[in-house]
């Protein structure tokens, strides 16, 4: 293990207390004067920092001090800094908001990250790549990052664009022959990483490529780790002014056909798609946003962390998903609620801990008493930064703290220190809890014996053991999400396992103050924004009924529309049951669905307004989108044709795309590139053909302009992909999302998939891959291809049901949640090829 600048052996020597606080200063870079000023409360300012080569571009004056405390010492003043960033439209959104507020949040161990210590980081960091570059203009060029979802992640894609090169983050569980094809096909010049993932980049870098001709060489750079700044007052940065040339983002695809390709998105299209999203989803300084989701995609990048920064949103890391845990972070703020206490006591149940699994008026570590937690007795605690006065919740619940980001200074969100007299000491304090916590699990590491590797679902690594405290899912996959998993014949294409027995729903458990402990550090912020895919969801609604019966109804207030802002759902289909299910769930919130891609972001959304979240819809074009339907065997634009009683005459085509939002380029694949755009005579640049075929159809509640101009008109439905979606079956066109939803309607079924089978005598035949509903299974057998006609019959046409079906324990899906159909169909359906198409 590397533990390069972090100091953690000074801890692991300190006899007593106050050599552990002498420790962690040196750790820090602190100076005895430092704790000097904070028990004087002293104008005194140095920003601690674990690697002394970012403290280069800051002079300081040194003077003498006394303290009854330290005796003699010196005190270093802050002068002025000579920080700088690139007059970049992201960088100066960040220097807009109030640099007091939250920013960053880790989950389970509460550590907090200010806007005010944000651009210091990222430009210190940038300092730290040009240095190991070797060269102060690296634009255009590729750095790639291996770092844990985290605030580091943050400052490091930052640092990237800051410096005008095209960040390119990499999933952490992806094989090292996968990495290799990337960073081989990108050239990127530098890898970065942080020390959890050193000897996976050493793999990566040391390891000869059987597929390679030359293994790539990158130049390997560790970063250290942020604890987070102790002062409350932070370095400025000047931002200069700069174009935005050669500042990006790289995103690969998933490759289900051939080799990935390298999505090349130019800077001015993250920030358009960024403004887009801020118009329709209103993005706020109010808002926390719960991030669960993988970092290498466009869903996790932009939507999710780049957005929210734009907008001065607290965005919370927790990662990988586990659904019980997400259930117990949205559930922290309300659990002393008297709706949940009266929800308890009606199911007969005395709760055994209070918020955050901490007893009221017990001290912590010593320190403080938690926050809201006065002589014993709990009090909502209320958090604003100056603009907008504290409101009272007119259900007369607890209130749960509410971030804005204004002008005055925040109460400080400590993990579980409470409001000590002196903030710096607070956030002192907290530091050294983390340290500690740090110190702890790697005594633990050292003392456990080695492990074996976790299965792989073939595009992934080994899964990396938990070391958070929380509770792993059930056969946790490598991507993060708590799917089967699958093993491979190769590096891209997975072959499906025998699928385990199917579990039973588990009843509901009490609450074990044990197992509590590890939720402690939650925050009481309630989550206002949550964007997820399908299975998360559905993974979310399984969970919910074995929950103890204080966190299931807190969890349920959490959710609903009073609390949660609004709840997104994308990157795949979203059954309707699971919408249905979610919105009886939440008492009322329905999940918002919208369409995007990795060239395009976020494309087509439903609005704000309940009224404009029509099931099977996605909604309008986004602001700044332009969007065409145009006939995908003759070319032709489809052209809206609505008769005058309101009745649409139906036509399909393929979505086609252009604005700012859209991608520049498949990195040096100038082919690729040209045959995925189609030339426009008006000027306006070209359409980008997504292989996406919809379809438009007016729906006289929606679409009139409630959730903002742009949302106005017949609105998207998508009927599949072109490639795999839409089946031609003896002369007619099925849209397998169609059958999908039906199926998905019914209750025998929790999961299905729809493909095309090859067929001499149809051309294709519809086909369906279904997995029974737990408790379907417990009375009855398996379905048969008739039972299946019987239930869908008068649901759709004929010859839109299925003609052949398999009924399976697993269906195999990617990190966000989709399905490689023509891999599925391989795999399943490999003897219902006619002999005339093998």
């Amino acid at each position: 293990m590397r533990l390069s600048g972090t100091g953690l052996q000074l801890i692991v020597n300190a006899p007593s207390s106050f050599q552990l606080l002498r420790s962690v200063s040196a750790a820090h870079c602190l100076t005895r004067g430092f704790l000097a000023s904070i028990a004087y409360t002293t104008s005194t300012y140095i920003t601690p920092r674990l690697d002394q080569r970012y403290q280069r571009s800051c002079s300081s004056s040194i003077r003498s001090n006394t303290s009854p405390l330290f005796g003699n010492f010196t005190t270093q003043v802050r002068m002025a800094s000579t920080l700088t960033l690139p007059k970049l439209p992201i960088f100066e959104a960040i220097a807009s908001h109030n640099p007091q507020s939250t920013a960053i949040v880790h989950c389970l161990s509460r550590r907090t990250f200010k806007y005010g210590e944000l651009l210091p980081d990222v430009s210190r960091t940038r300092d730290r790549i040009l240095e190991a570059a070797g060269k102060s203009d690296i634009r255009g060029e590729r750095v790639a990052f291996l770092i844990e979802n985290s605030y580091d992640y943050v400052v490091t894609y930052l640092a990237v664009l800051a410096s005008h090169a095209i960040a390119l983050p990499l999933s952490p569980p992806f094989p090292a022959p996968e990495l290799q094809y990337i960073l081989s096909q990108s050239g990127a010049i530098l890898l970065l990483h942080s020390s959890k993932y050193a000897s996976k980049v050493d793999e990566v870098l040391n390891t000869p490529s059987k597929e390679l001709d030359v293994t790539p060489s990158p130049i390997p750079v560790e970063l250290p780790k942020h604890f987070g700044a102790i002062s409350e007052t932070f370095e400025p940065v000047e931002l200069v002014e700069d174009d935005t040339e050669g500042a990006g983002m790289m995103l690969y695809t998933s490759g289900t056909t051939n080799r990935p390709k390298g999505v090349l998105l130019p800077e001015s299209a993250l920030t358009a798609q960024a403004h887009a999203l801020i118009e329709a989803w209103k993005y706020s300084p109010s808002d926390r946003l719960l991030h669960v989701l993988p970092l290498h995609h466009i869903h996790g990048t932009v939507n999710a962390v780049l957005t929210p920064l734009f907008a001065g949103s607290s965005i919370e890391f927790l990662f990988p998903f586990n659904a019980d845990t997400v259930w117990r972070r949205f559930a922290s703020p309300f659990l002393d609620s008297p709706q949940v206490a009266a929800a308890v006591k009606a199911n007969g149940v005395s709760p055994a801990v209070k918020a955050n699994g901490i007893t009221n008026g017990v001290k912590t570590n010593g320190i403080a008493k938690p926050n809201g937690i006065i002589n014993g007795v709990a009090h909502p605690v209320v958090k604003t930064n100056g603009f907008h006065p504290p409101i009272a919740e007119s259900n007369g619940i607890v209130t749960p703290i509410t971030e804005t980001n204004g002008t005055t200074t925040p109460a400080l969100e400590l993990g579980g220190f409470g409001n000590p007299a002196s903030s710096e000491i607070g956030r002192l304090a907290a530091v050294i809890s983390q340290l500690a916590a740090e110190v702890n699990n790697l005594a633990a590491k050292i003392s456990q014996p080695s492990q074996p590797l976790a299965l792989t679902n073939g595009l992934n690594h080994a899964i990396s053991q938990q070391t958070n405290g929380a509770i792993p899912s059930p056969a946790l996959s490598a991507k993060g999400f708590d799917t089967p998993i699958a093993s491979t014949n190769g590096v891209t294409t997975p072959v499906a396992e025998p699928a385990a027995p199917v579990k039973q729903p588990e009843p509901p458990k009490a609450s074990d103050p044990a197992a509590e402990e590890q939720y402690k550090n939650m925050s009481r912020v309630k989550i206002t924004f949550f964007t997820v895919v399908p299975t998360v969801y559905t993974r979310l609604l399984s969970t919910h009924k074995t929950l103890p019966p204080a966190v299931a109804e807190a969890g349920r207030i959490a959710i609903s529309p009073e609390h949660m802002r609004v709840s997104i759902s994308g990157s795949a289909a979203l059954p309707t049951p699971v919408k249905r299910a979610w919105r009886d769930l939440s008492r009322g919130n329905v999940l918002l669905e919208r369409y995007g891609m990795t060239e395009v972001g976020m494309a087509l959304s439903c609005g704000l307004d309940f009224g404009d979240r029509v099931d099977g819809s996605v909604g309008w074009p986004l602001p700044g989108v332009e969007a065409r339907l145009v006939d995908s065997e003759t070319g032709v634009l489809v052209e809206d044709d609505f008769s005058l009683d309101g009745e649409a005459k139906e036509r399909s085509g393929e979505i086609q795309l252009r604005g700012k939002n859209v991608f520049r380029e498949y990195w040096a694949n100038p082919a690729a590139t040209a045959k995925e755009f189609v030339p426009a005579d008006d000027g306006k640049g070209p359409w980008f053909k997504t292989g996406d075929v919809a379809v438009r159809r007016p729906v006289p509640a929606a679409g009139n302009k409630v959730s903002g101009d742009w949302a106005q008109g017949p609105m998207y439905f998508i009927l599949g992909r072109q490639s795999a979606d839409i089946i031609k079956s003896g002369g007619e066109k099925v849209s397998a999302l169609e059958v999908e939803r039906e199926l998905l309607s019914l209750p025998e079924i929790s999961e299905a998939a729809v493909v095309a089978v090859p067929s001499g005598k149809w051309g294709q035949k519809v086909g369906a891959v279904i997995i029974h509903s737990p408790e379907y299974l417990r009375e009855h057998a398996a379905w048969r291809p008739l039972d299946m006609r019987r239930a869908l019959k008068g649901r759709l046409a004929n010859y839109k049901i299925p003609q052949v079906l398999r009924v399976v324990e697993h269906i195999p899906r990617n990190a966000m949640g989709k399905i490689n159909k023509k891999d599925l169909l391989r795999k399943v359906f490999l003897d219902d090829f006619s002999g005339d198409e093998m």
